[in-house]
């Protein structure tokens, strides 16, 4: 059996960053082509191995290149990817081009591409967050992207999404702190991502650290503490942002150059409506059930089919001009933010 298996613990150790020292077999140098093989059962092999390593510096330099090849062919998206092409590909229904955006995620859609804008094709752009992909498509269509999502089953739908789509991407199952990326970024994007996370000032300084100077952050979050709700509740929100109180944050945390745009009514009061209806009064519990909650929040109410994913696009199309003339900015139901850091 060892001659025709990867051991897990060489899957473990590569994507810990770890220098792997292993059997001399074709499945391990066909999975794991960058650990350091030795002759099975050659102790002494072994141990002349693990000497050099030590003495002539390599174990920094094979470290790096253990984890790049782990995060891009031996993370769980990676692994499973096949599976999910099989299963959550065209013959499962779901529709040809760009993946199906959830109405709420419609509303905000033409914001966040107006709040892009001055983004060119060779600028890198990082989200934070992405979900099951749906808007990493349109972003890897348009920039040098890379996405970073925690939720393993969202990871893999987006990352298969990402390789049907043929387009240039990065991508990392982890979360934002573990993932290694490396900035600068001409831009960082977070969507529906702030609320979810407790220290959202420690947050922001930390995208913006990656940012370049003069670099962009566009990022999306709920309106209104007011309007906080179980169906907040149900997602693992720790709270909701008023247009002022965001511009504060955000200068706070050392942006400039801040834009507000909230969106939402009326469609997006009807969605919380029957959102908080189904969510019913739920309470927050220990923080581990809040990170189940949120893990789980961007696989909600996603489109099951081709045709209620077109149905859906098209019933926005209205709702997306109307909201753009919100009599009261109250009625409001998200916000779609972009900032600066400074040159």
């Amino acid at each position: 059996k060892a001659s025709r298996v990867v051991p897990t613990k060489v899957h473990q150790g590569l994507a810990a960053g770890c220098v792997v020292v292993t059997s001399d077999t074709a499945p391990q140098r066909r999975v794991a082509p960058v650990a350091e093989f030795v002759p099975a059962g050659d102790a002494e092999a072994l141990a002349d191995r693990l000497e050099e390593l030590v003495s002539d510096g390599q174990l920094t330099k094979s470290s790096a290149a253990a984890r790049d090849h782990a995060s891009e062919h031996l993370a769980a998206h990676a692994v499973v990817r096949p599976l999910v092409e099989r299963l959550g590909g065209e013959d499962a229904g779901q529709p040809a081009g760009d993946p199906p955006l959830t109405l709420r995620a419609w509303l905000r859609h033409d914001l966040i591409l107006d709040g892009l804008a001055p983004l060119t094709p060779a600028s890198r752009l990082l989200e934070v967050g992405a979900g099951q992909g749906a808007m990493a498509v349109r972003l890897a269509r348009r920039f040098d992207y890379t996405g970073v999502e925690g939720d393993v089953h969202a990871a893999a739908t987006a990352a298969a999404r990402l390789e049907a789509a043929a387009v240039p991407h990065r991508f990392h199952q982890a979360m934002f702190e573990d993932a290694p990326i490396e900035g600068p970024y001409d831009a960082v994007c977070a969507f529906e991502v702030l609320e979810h996370i407790e220290d959202d000032e420690l947050a922001l300084r930390g995208w913006r650290e990656l940012l370049a100077p003069g670099g962009l952050l566009a990022l999306s979050v709920p309106a209104w503490q007011e309007r906080f709700g179980p169906s907040d509740v149900a997602v693992g929100h720790f709270r909701r942002y008023s247009p002022d109180g965001l511009r504060s944050l955000l200068a706070a945390t050392g942006y400039e150059d801040v834009e507000i745009t909230l969106y939402g009514f009326p469609l997006g009061w009807a969605l919380e409506a029957v959102h908080n209806r189904l969510a019913g009064g739920g309470t927050h519990e220990e923080d581990e059930a809040i990170e189940e909650r949120t893990a789980a929040s961007g696989r909600l109410y996603q489109p099951s089919s081709r045709l209620t994913a077109r149905a859906t696009e098209l019933a926005t199309i209205p709702f997306r001009w109307m909201q753009r003339w919100t009599p009261d900015e109250r009625w409001a139901t998200g916000i779609v933010a972009t900032a600066r850091r400074p040159q």
